[in-house]
């Protein structure tokens, strides 16, 4: 994947090549373009962002 604008048709395109939500996709697009971690109990998003980016459980039992 090239360079990553925070864009509906980004987004889109995340959420259809990993097989995200586009919910899950906004959180995912907004943490690489901002440079931000992506904190996230979720475990299909935690193992897909963490190819991407800097990830992390939120650490809740």
């Amino acid at each position: 994947m090239g360079q990553i604008t925070a864009s509906p048709a980004s987004t889109l395109n995340m959420s259809l090549e990993e097989g995200l939500t586009f919910y899950y996709a906004s959180y995912l697009v907004s943490a690489i373009v901002s440079g931000y971690e992506l904190v996230t109990d979720d475990v299909k998003l935690l193992k897909i962002a963490r190819t991407k980016l800097s990830t992390r459980k939120s650490g809740k039992l």
